[in-house]
């Protein structure tokens, strides 16, 4: 779909399609297209294939709905239909957008159905998650796309190779892509005149940006593939059994901060270094340490390397701390004095290496490259000591047999006792999957386990209400409204959490939500339930405004019907939500995500809190299923042995 550009006509649809939007952000425009249209979309092409894709979805085969109608819908190879132009695509999807008035639901699902039949199996993954607007779509995330543009137009003006561009030239870059950026969002025209500047003249277009954001290279972050929830150990035999994994990597799943780390020597003394967060977001002034520590730390027998990592607050004397307290780091360090908190960088993944990328490598070969860099770090002679606040250590890992739960058991409950979460457990054979949260890598966290009946994931919530605390919490908020992704921008509430917040954290947040961050007056992107809106009941004292909400990770019992809060109200062809919403029962708060961690837009949808609520439904159901077989064989086994004891005594008396 977005394979090839024929001309300057074709960079705005390119980047509108990477970015997840059609028109710039001052112009209002919604696709209005949810989960029961694309459906619908599949009913005028296959009614048949619903039930399968929706099983699918309930049994975790596939990740999400566009993977999911790849999988089952019958659509054309594509040298039989006819290829897409980037610019046909964006007025399709434009067209999809536009149509209102009487009869303007079945219209819209009828254009979606004839963008799926022209699609391949390939690219309707894509245009469904376009169509739904779930998170990134290929992977790359806004501030890597301008900056790949702004590097790809540099390379063109200075025709130079596709090193990365020296310090001298690095303000410029930033300069140019806050221009490109700027000028994106006012219009197709003044964009075109800022990328004909800055290349000095005529200019290529698509190829050069897809390449530049799809390199792994210095100063060129991706998103950071990501683990499928587990709930035991039994689901993780049978995951690992279906999907026919050789052996099993157990890894550590430290509870800190996702890091991606470039370096790059420049000359025997001098080492360039750059540091992303799980958005892809620079984390140079959170990790000042860090950086300088990877300056002295990169062996001399390596160039070049990009290393996937997590950085874990530790105490002076090592031992790992709860992630609370990475959070106390100032965001923005200007010194090293700035720096009390002390981590330690757990790297488990090898992106590149000396100028070779290693995405579609399989993991056992980039581990083999992370040991190979750690190795020459051990054997360096005369390495000058780093900052005292930081260091780097190889993430604690196991290859463990397929079928051993003696082994996968030992290995998680030495993680956990190590001070973890628990394990990331993966697929020696996969590849990394940029942005991808993928079934060949699995979460299996101590939070799930030990609370048997849980769901099988958190949600990362959006905190939007806040209610005032009496008695020993006077003073302070003691309870908060929290919410998900909805439709069409807006958010809708999920439940109301204060358990799992210390009382630390209720005076931080005290402080934190000042009298200017809330207001009396529900804001208007907030959809409410039926009897919040009659009543007074669970309505918080205040909101939040919009720009101070921010993300925590929320664990909860199970998902209920409930009318006080609008989580999927009105979801077409469930009739429970006609006039109810999901809430989530016993919700405990488990940690604050950092803006460059998860933002507002990397919170959980309404659609991840059905999957995980229809997820639940066939849980219970099989339960009930196996708890009544195993009754009734139990049933039966008493019959017969009642009437092999009765034939015994007959055959006793008559003899």
């Amino acid at each position: 779909m977005l394979q090839e550009a024929d001309g300057p006509q074709s960079l705005g649809p390119a980047l509108h399609l990477l970015l997840g939007r059609l028109h710039p952000r001052s112009k209002a425009f919604n696709l209005g297209v949810d989960r029961a249209t694309v459906l619908g979309a599949v009913d005028l092409i296959d009614e048949n294939s619903r039930q399968f894709i929706q099983e699918d979805l309930q049994s975790g085969a596939a990740d999400d709905l566009g993977t999911a109608i790849s999988l089952h819908l019958v659509l054309p190879a594509s040298e039989y239909t006819e290829r897409w132009t980037l610019e046909e695509l964006k007025e399709t999807l434009t067209n999809i957008g536009n149509v209102s008035g009487k009869g303007s639901k079945a219209k819209r699902t009828e254009m979606v159905a004839e963008a799926m039949k022209r699609s391949t199996s390939f690219e309707v993954v894509y245009l469904v998650r376009f169509l739904l607007a779930t998170g990134s779509r290929v992977g790359v995330k806004e501030g890597l796309v301008f900056t790949a543009l702004a590097e790809a137009l540099r390379q063109q003006k200075e025709e130079r190779t596709s090193d990365p561009p020296s310090k001298a030239s690095q303000k410029e870059l930033k300069k140019n892509k806050d221009e490109l950026k700027k000028a994106f969002d006012d219009g197709e025209e003044d964009f075109r005149s800022v990328c004909k500047r800055i290349s000095g003249g005529e200019w290529k277009l698509y190829r050069s940006i897809s390449e530049a954001a799809q390199a792994v290279g210095l100063r060129t972050p991706i998103s950071p593939m990501v683990a499928s929830p587990a709930k035991g150990l039994t689901e993780v035999r049978k995951r690992m059994e279906s999907d026919r994994w050789r052996s099993c990597v157990a890894e550590w799943k430290y509870d800190g901060e996702r890091l991606q780390i470039h370096a790059k020597r420049e000359r025997a003394s001098e080492v360039n270094v750059a540091l992303y967060a799980r958005s892809t977001k620079s984390a140079m002034g959170k990790y000042l340490d860090v950086a300088q520590l990877v300056k002295t730390w990169l062996p001399p027998k390596i160039d070049r390397v990009v290393l996937d990592g997590e950085a874990v607050a530790v105490s002076q004397a090592g031992e790992l701390l709860p992630f609370q307290e990475l959070l106390k780091r100032k965001r923005k360090a200007t010194s090293l004095e700035d720096i009390h908190i002390k981590v330690s960088v757990f790297a488990f993944d090898c992106l590149l290496l000396d100028g070779e990328s290693l995405l579609e490598a399989p993991l056992a070969e980039r581990m083999t490259a992370l040991d190979r860099v750690f190795k020459a770090a051990e054997t360096s002679p005369n390495q000058p000591a780093g900052p005292s606040t930081a260091s780097m250590k190889r993430g604690d890992w196991k290859l463990i047999p397929i079928g051993n739960k003696g082994q996968l058991r030992t290995a998680f409950s030495r993680a956990v006792k190590g001070g973890t979460e628990g394990l990331i457990l993966k697929n020696p054979d996969s590849n990394y999957q940029p942005g991808k949260r993928s079934f060949d890598w699995l979460k299996l966290k101590k939070d799930y386990v030990r609370h048997d009946g849980n769901l099988s994931d958190s949600f990362d919530c959006i905190v939007v209400g806040l209610m005032f605390g009496s008695g020993k919490n006077s003073g302070m908020f003691s309870s908060f409204l929290v919410s998900v992704r909805g439709v069409e921008g807006k958010l809708q509430t999920l439940c109301r959490v204060g358990s799992g917040l210390r009382r630390g954290h209720l005076q931080e947040l005290r402080e934190k939500f000042a009298e200017d961050t809330w207001q009396k007056e529900r804001p208007t992107d907030i959809d409410v339930a039926q009897e919040l809106k009659a009543s007074n009941l669970d309505v918080p004292d205040v909101w939040l405004k919009p720009q101070y909400r921010e993300v925590w990770e929320i664990l909860g019992a199970d998902l209920t019907v409930s009318p006080k809060h609008s989580c999927g109200l009105g979801a077409p062809k469930r009739k429970e939500l006609a006039k109810a919403g999901i809430a989530l029962r016993f919700p405990r708060f488990c940690r604050f995500r950092s803006e460059e961690d998860k933002g507002v837009e990397d919170a959980s949808t309404y659609e991840d809190v059905l999957m995980q609520y229809d997820l639940q439904k066939v849980t219970k159901s099989k339960k009930r299923s196996d708890k009544f077989k195993s009754a009734k064989e139990e049933a039966t086994t008493k019959a017969k042995a009642k009437a092999t004891t009765k034939a015994k005594a007959k055959a006793t008396t008559k003899a």
